[in-house]
């Protein structure tokens, strides 16, 4: 019997590096298409529902009562940057603002190109602050934040949900009392097939800003495909270029007040999703009746 030899030992190495090399290939090549066959189904699932809305989601002027939408506002003197834009939240109560979590993440992941800016500046570095009267520098008045209560938010991608927020919904705690009366908060979840209007700001080109609305409706989950959480829904976003974008983070998600009735509460916008270039990416809305509605109590308790 021959004894193995070094060149043997080598090249049973080589073939069994290759045999690893190919399977985990064919294992890559397994994923890819997974991920693909499922990329499909949901550009199918939220093209079918996209377009067959009950409404085209329209924007125009604010044209709701809202002395209830607030801005959030941030200086970093440490850059020499003061008062300047971010986006929004929502009075629920006399010094209680409901916002998105992730405004507060320091460990929330930035893509290159934004870090790579240099007028970008990372959310730790940001010392925010509410301002409530006007959404533009100067005006209205400053209120200080003293406390943020969150819900153990999740922005952590993993294979299994790559771009799923869970639990993105904070109350930021104000030094002292707004003399503007809360949001009243709705009794009933919404539903698909509800007219409803998101309030936000509008882009930032300048540091100007204003309040705006856009009616849309509420659609199916499967709009949402896999990336979906389950204390979330989707509301219709606008086709084309003008779509719903950062300064709507926060904003109210209401159902019109009829006959005189206040408009109410059912969410807040959290984020879009990125399904194709052919699809209007929908609007995800963390619900804040069914899902996160003891948050409030808990808060106002407090």
């Amino acid at each position: 019997m021959s004894t193995p030899t070094a060149a043997d030992a080598t090249e049973i190495g080589t073939a069994s590096a290759a045999h690893t090399i190919s399977r985990l290939d064919a294992q890559i090549g397994d994923l890819t298409a997974q991920r693909d066959a499922a990329v499909a189904t949901a550009t199918d699932a939220a093209t079918h529902v996209l377009t067959t809305l009950p409404m085209a989601p329209l924007i125009a002027p604010a044209t709701v009562a809202a002395p209830w939408m607030v801005a959030t506002r941030w200086d970093c003197p440490a850059r020499g940057r003061f008062d300047q834009a971010e986006s929004v939240g929502v009075l629920i109560g006399p010094r209680h603002v409901l916002t998105v979590a992730h405004f507060f993440d320091t460990t929330l992941p930035v893509p290159p190109a934004i870090q790579q800016n240099p007028d970008f500046t990372p959310f730790a570095d940001r010392d925010r602050f509410i301002q409530v009267g006007a959404f533009t520098p100067g005006g209205g008045e400053r209120y200080e934040i003293v406390d943020v209560i969150t819900r153990s938010f999740d922005s952590t991608p993993t294979s299994i949900r790559p771009a799923e927020a869970r639990n993105d919904i904070a109350i930021a705690v104000l030094d002292r009392p707004v003399p503007h009366a809360p949001i009243r908060r709705a009794t009933t979840s919404a539903v698909v097939g509800d007219r409803v209007s998101l309030l936000g700001i509008t882009p930032q080109i300048s540091n100007a800003r204003r309040l705006i609305q856009v009616d849309t409706c509420v659609i199916d989950r499967a709009a949402g495909g896999i990336q979906l959480g389950a204390d979330e829904f989707c509301a219709a976003n606008l086709p084309g270029p003008l779509q719903v974008g950062a300064g709507f983070s926060g904003g109210a998600l209401v159902r019109p007040g009829e006959q005189g009735e206040d408009s109410e509460l059912l969410g807040i916008c959290s984020r879009g999703i990125g399904i194709s270039p052919e699809v209007s990416p929908p609007v995800v809305i963390v619900d804040a009746v069914r899902a996160h509605g003891d948050v409030f109590g808990e808060a106002l308790q407090a």
